[in-house]
C-alpha cells in the first residue's frame, strides 16, 4: 500500500513559496489568478518499511516533516481534500531520476524505523500547488509548463477541484522505472579521432579533441584489447561506454576549466602558478 505524507503551511498563516511564485507570475501575466499555496509530498510503499507496516504514519510525518507552529500534516490526501482550491498541480521526479530531497527523507524515515527500508524501495517527494482562480486545463497547463517544472526531469499531475475526487488514485503513484524493451549497447568502431568527435557531435557527448585521443589511444593499446577479449567484451567500444566517459569528464561533473594550472598575480606584482 501507498502512503502519502502531506505538509501543509497553516491557513492562518501566509504560504511564501506561493506567494513569491503569485506575484512573479502576476508580474508577466495578466491571468485571472489569485492565490497559490504549496504543500510537500513524501510517498512511500508500505512494503518498504520491513515489518513497520502498522506505523502511524501521520505521527511519523509529525516527527520527521512537520514545524508544528508552521505546519499541518495530513496523510493519503486528506491535506488536499481539506485545502481551498480551484486547480491543484502536483510536480514530481520522473522514474529514474535522483531525488535528493527524497534520499534525506529515507535516511531520516531509516533512522526512526531503526534499521534500512527494503531493497528497491525509495521515498520519493513532490511539490504540491494549489491554485485559485478562474481558469481553464489549458492556462493550467500553460503556467505548469511555464513556472513549476521542468518537463525533462520532472512530470506534473493537473486536477480541478471538481476532478479530485474521481481521480484521487493518480495520487498514489511512484515514479518506478519498468524497461520496456531488453537493454543492449550498440558496438561502436573508432576509426579515426575524426569519427570519434564526428560521433561526440552527433550524440552530444562534447568531447575535446585530447580527449577523444586519449579514449582512441586507451582502445587501441594491446593490453586493453586483450583484457577486453579475456572478459568476452570485445575490441570495440560500446555507446554505453562512450556516454560514461563523456559524463565522468564533462565540465559539470570534473569542473576542468577551474582543475586547470592558473597564474596569478597579485598586488604586488608577484606571479605564481595554483
Amino acid at each position: 500500500m501507498i502512503h502519502r505524507i502531506e505538509v501543509l503551511t497553516r491557513p492562518e498563516l501566509p504560504e511564501p513559496v506561493g506567494r513569491s511564485l503569485l506575484f512573479r507570475i502576476k508580474r508577466f501575466s495578466a491571468l485571472p489568478l489569485t492565490d497559490i499555496r504549496t504543500c510537500a509530498v513524501y510517498a512511500f510503499d508500505t512494503a518498504a518499511l520491513n515489518g513497520s507496516a502498522a506505523l502511524d504514519v501521520r505521527a511519523l510525518g509529525e516527527a520527521l516533516f512537520t514545524d508544528p507552529v508552521l505546519h499541518r500534516c495530513r496523510v493519503d490526501g486528506a491535506g488536499i481534500a481539506e485545502a481551498e482550491f480551484d486547480w491543484y498541480v502536483e510536480v514530481g521526479f520522473r522514474p529514474g531520476v535522483t531525488d535528493n530531497v527524497g534520499r534525506t527523507a529515507q535516511e531520516s524515515l531509516e533512522y526512526r524505523l531503526g534499521h534500512p527500508i527494503a531493497a528497491g524501495h525509495h521515498v520519493h517527494t513532490a511539490t504540491g500547488y494549489f491554485l485559485r482562480g478562474r481558469l481553464h486545463r489549458g492556462q493550467v497547463e500553460a503556467l505548469a509548463q511555464e513556472w513549476m517544472f521542468n518537463g525533462l526531469i520532472q512530470q506534473a499531475l493537473i486536477l480541478s477541484h471538481a476532478e479530485l475526487a474521481k481521480e484521487q488514485p493518480r495520487l498514489f503513484h511512484l515514479p518506478r522505472v519498468v524497461l520496456k524493451s531488453a537493454p543492449w549497447a550498440d558496438r561502436v568502431a573508432l576509426e579515426s579521432r575524426e569519427r570519434l568527435l564526428a560521433l561526440s557531435t552527433e550524440r552530444l557527448l562534447a568531447l575535446s579533441a585530447e580527449e577523444a585521443d586519449t579514449i582512441l589511444a586507451y582502445y587501441r593499446d594491446p593490453g586493453t584489447i586483450a583484457a577486453r577479449t579475456a572478459a568476452g567484451l570485445g575490441a570495440e567500444a560500446t555507446d554505453v561506454e562512450l556516454e560514461v566517459l563523456a559524463q565522468t569528464w564533462s565540465e559539470h561533473c570534473k569542473h576542468k576549466i577551474f582543475n586547470a594550472d592558473i597564474a596569478y598575480t597579485d598586488e604586488h606584482g608577484r606571479t605564481e602558478t595554483v
